[in-house]
């Protein structure tokens, strides 16, 4: 690892300087902010780097005209400078993995060019939404995930036309979810999951057509489904596990054409699973509810195609009645299978020939084996969400 040398005050005609992921460690050198020209810096992911009071505040106080600055993983570790408010031409600010401590400056979230906005992975770090007046905020993305954020989502969050993404998993969120949610048609990645989120998820979500992926595990949203969704021609993963939701799986589920990731686990469902129309699915997780009847596969109750499916966990607890599970044709597509009726017993697998659970993946054979590659399932994102 080397170090970024001091040297670049002499370059005054510099523009744009990107030394992101190139290892470098220590100080940042304050003079990487003398060219007076310079509109974008980027030092992101040089996990060495670091970036300390008074350093912080001279870097932004002399980038007057920058448009990106992007510092992610560089060790700010201090509170979060109030003279970003003057960086009026910012487009781009990623301060994410910073170690930002303090309050965010809400005014940030309101600077007239800013596009996106990523300050996540800062545990430290507390604030809330403001109020969105400005319906024409050009916000594009928005990266809160993983900080100490809280409060509720303001009713104005609906004026942020321009957004497609939305990430704030893992805060302090509580409240319900606003129906304004819905006028955000341009969204494509929603995750609010492990919040303390409640109420009921509303129907104004069926707006937003271009959804992909829609994550909201962990909260405390209950009562059922909404039943009048007709849209979300889009959506690729659904991830509802570990709330409160009740009722049935209501058809338009079953009816999603692009539907590859589905999990409703740990809630509180009943009623018969029906037939996916999605020819893509690849994770269906159906653990900790009250599903009862007959889980079959081809032209029977249940289907997942055979060619697609790579993780299956089916796990039912407390039905009435034996869950009976037909495998599909080729269970060598399969990772993970499982059957788990709480009321009859311990894990229980039926309708499997010897030579088909021969062929399975040595690593699901076991039901310690079986709980892992459900934890992995429901653990895992699809590789177009990761930053």
């Amino acid at each position: 690892m080397s170090r970024i040398s001091s040297e670049f005050s002499r370059f005054t005609r510099l523009t744009h300087l990107n030394l992101s992921g190139s290892s470098f460690s220590g100080k940042v050198p304050i003079e990487v902010s003398f060219p007076s020209k310079l509109v974008s810096l980027d030092l992101s992911c040089n996990y060495g780097l670091t970036l300390e009071e008074p350093g912080f505040e001279l870097l932004v106080q002399n980038l007057t005209k920058v448009r990106d600055l992007n510092l992610d993983s560089v060790n700010i570790s201090s509170v979060v400078s109030n003279s970003l408010l003057n960086l009026t031409s910012l487009t781009l600010l990623d301060l994410g993995s910073c170690g930002l401590l303090g309050k965010f400056p809400d005014g940030i979230f309101h600077l007239p060019h800013l596009n996106e906005l990523w300050i996540g992975d800062n545990p430290a770090l507390t604030g809330y939404f403001p109020e969105f007046i400005n319906s024409s905020s050009p916000l594009q993305y928005l990266a809160l995930s993983v900080t100490n954020f809280s409060g509720e989502l303001p009713d104005s969050i609906g004026n942020l036309k321009s957004l497609t993404a939305l990430y704030a998993g893992r805060c302090k969120f509580y409240g319900s979810i606003p129906t304004s949610l819905g006028n955000l048609t341009e969204m494509i990645e929603l995750e609010i999951g492990q919040n303390n989120f409640t109420g009921m998820l509303p129907s104004s979500l069926s707006n937003l057509g271009n959804l992909v992926y829609l994550a909201a595990r962990g909260n405390k949203f209950e009562g059922p489904l909404p039943s009048q969704i007709i849209g979300l021609p889009n959506l690729w993963w659904l991830d509802l596990a570990d709330n409160l939701i009740n009722g049935t799986i209501p058809s338009w589920v079953f009816s999603l054409p692009a539907l590859h990731c589905f999990n409703i686990s740990n809630n509180k469902l009943t009623g018969h699973v029906k037939q996916f129309k999605s020819t893509h699915l690849t994770t269906i997780d159906l653990r900790n509810n009250n599903f009862h009847g007959r889980f079959a596969s081809n032209n029977r109750s249940f289907n997942a195609p055979n060619s697609t499916v790579q993780k299956f966990i089916l796990m039912a607890q407390k039905s009435s009645e034996r869950i009976v599970l037909t495998f599909p044709s080729h269970p060598s597509t399969l990772i993970a299978v499982a059957v788990e009726n709480r009321s009859a017993g311990p894990t229980q697998r039926s309708d499997l020939k010897k030579d088909e659970l021969l062929r399975l993946p040595v690593k699901v054979k076991s039901d310690d084996d079986l709980a892992a590659a459900a934890a992995e399932a429901a653990d895992g994102r699809p590789g177009y969400c990761k930053r």
